[in-house]
């Protein structure tokens, strides 16, 4: 059964605000390790390390044999309004690793690589109190409460992948990604109504589920001369299995009314929460042998994942609770430049734009999915430590966002913000 997506019934879009580290367009991940990062992600025509593995197999082909470690802090700052004024997200800071490595297998023609990556990981943990609802059982009177939203995901990517060299001017590669993803949410409001007696009403699946998909990722990567490489990438989407809980007396009120729409027994309650397939291409210029500029432009399928999700489950009298959060399709464009200062030194920056993929209409459904930064800027550097390691550092910091609209069919103002900030070291150890 659909039911329109209001405050309390908008469990999906607990899932949802799942995302990513870095500057995020949904919850993808613009960067990752420190070179991806200090380009602002514009490397798909301009590979620097092993992480390339993940945006464009066929990047290896064009990199030293190398073994990466990065680990790096994100500090996303939200806040929202449920039409009783503003909170903040309590948990503001999150750890996201990455490991790769690259090495050539067959006289500089085939190239294998791989590596752990952790390409998304964000969450909310809003809790207002008092919050005022209607009394479950005199729908006319109101009463204070405590409101609980909570959501948590981690996704990993493990991938292995092959690039074929055959000739100075262009390279292939692909990469299978085996990838794990935990997610937890929460939304509940709780209290006493009038006569004393306890009450409690919403969704509780704050123990992470986990589910395991597979996706591959397919490039190619043209020497045009040495002055202009091309570069493209198609990843196929992440069919994940479902996410399962085993819950008791799970239930959808009506904020307004404060009527149960749906309720749950005892028993499994499951869901799908797929990764979208996405197209890349750039193209990198050296007007100089030190200056490197990269432009790249990404489309993301949100909608094919995300248009509406589905929690399958024991509902009485109701059936499956579809909710429609009706994410669109994102667009982001990306530069990155890199100046050689030195045999030692070398400096980047960027500048990325991301469309989001929710839109003012849909702000109500979406309430604890902030996926509304679209600016970013960063900037990185790496030191050459001795003749096999190097220390990269990379920053990113995407501009305070605020969306804002009412709730359909009521005069009650709501909004969201979001900014986001991060910070990271990366370790490269170089074989030869």
């Amino acid at each position: 059964m659909r039911y329109n997506l209001q405050l309390l019934t908008i469990v999906a879009s607990i899932v949802l605000s799942i995302s990513t580290a870095d500057a995020t367009v949904g919850y993808q991940l613009n960067d990752i390790g420190q070179y991806e990062l200090g380009m602002s992600g514009a490397i798909v025509a301009a590979p620097g390390d092993a992480m390339t593995v993940i945006p464009n197999p066929a990047g290896m082909a064009w990199i030293r044999g190398q073994g990466d470690a990065a680990a790096e802090i994100f500090n996303p700052t939200r806040s929202a309004s449920f039409g009783q004024g503003d909170i903040g997200s309590h948990t503001n800071i999150y750890g996201l690793p990455a490991l790769g490595w690259m090495v050539p297998v067959d006289h500089h023609q085939l190239f294998l690589g791989g590596g752990i990556f952790g390409t998304a990981g964000l969450g909310v943990n809003y809790t207002q109190q008092p919050y005022f609802v209607p009394n479950p059982i005199d729908s006319s009177k109101i009463i204070p409460a405590t409101l609980n939203a909570y959501s948590s995901i981690s996704m990993m990517i493990m991938a292995l992948g092959l690039a074929w060299k055959p000739s100075s001017k262009w390279s292939i590669g692909i990469a299978l990604d085996a990838s794990d993803e935990s997610v937890g949410f929460q939304e509940t409001t709780s209290g006493n109504m009038s006569n004393g007696f306890p009450f409690s009403a919403g969704m509780n699946f704050s123990k992470s589920a986990n589910a395991y998909g597979i996706g591959a990722t397919l490039g190619v990567v043209y020497k045009v001369n040495k002055l202009v490489t091309l570069g493209a990438s198609y990843r196929s989407p992440i069919c994940f299995t479902p996410l399962t809980w085993q819950e008791t007396n799970e239930s959808v009120p009506n904020p307004v009314t404060g009527q149960i729409n749906a309720t749950g027994s005892t028993g499994q309650y499951s869901m799908r929460l797929n990764y979208p397939q996405q197209i890349a291409l750039g193209i990198a210029v050296h007007p100089t042998q030190k200056l490197l500029i990269s432009v790249e432009g990404q489309w993301i399928n949100w909608n094919s994942t995300l248009n509406n999700v589905t929690i399958y489950g024991p509902w009485t009298q109701t059936g499956n609770i579809t909710m429609d959060t009706n994410w669109k399709n994102s667009w982001i464009g990306s530069i990155g430049m890199q100046y050689i200062i030195n045999s030692w030194l070398v400096l980047r920056t960027g500048y990325s734009y991301g469309s989001s993929p929710i839109s003012k209409v849909d702000l109500y459904s979406n309430l604890l999915a902030p996926a509304i930064v679209t600016n970013q800027v960063t900037a990185g550097a790496t030191e050459k430590i001795s003749r096999h390691w190097q220390l990269t550092e990379g920053y990113m910091h995407a501009f305070k966002n605020t969306a804002r609209s009412i709730i359909s069919g009521t005069d009650i103002p709501i909004n969201t913000s979001l900014a986001e900030n991060a910070f990271g070291f990366q370790m490269n150890y170089i074989f030869n």
